[in-house]
């Protein structure tokens, strides 16, 4: 989150690198709340099949869960150097992150 951030106003940095860090804040927070409600799941990326998970487990979604998985190429997108990725909403990627957070926050408090 803190590098999304950093790097959001950052000039030069573009969507993939941003679209990344959001991706993988989005993923560690939704891996944090299903491991601390014992979920267990396989190696990967997929925010869409994270979000599965939770609606499988009758666990609350989080914020913006309708739209979280739309981060999904950006994981690719910057580990292979897969280009043409672009027009990525920031200040959109920051509030949700900003909600997802504080979402997982909550959830591993109350588990």
């Amino acid at each position: 989150m803190a590098a999304c951030e950093a790097l959001v106003q950052a000039p030069g940095i573009g969507d993939a690198i941003v679209g990344f860090h959001g991706q993988q804040a989005t993923e560690k927070a939704l891996k944090a709340v299903l491991s601390r409600h014992g979920v267990e799941f396989r190696r990967t990326h997929d925010l869409a099949l994270l979000l599965d998970l939770l609606q499988d487990r009758q666990l609350p979604p989080p914020p913006g869960a309708d739209w979280l998985d739309e981060l999904n190429p950006y994981a690719v997108e910057a580990r292979y150097g897969v280009s043409g990725i672009a027009g990525l909403d920031r200040p959109k990627v920051l509030a949700a992150l900003r909600a997802l957070l504080q979402w997982a926050r909550a959830q591993l408090q109350s588990a």
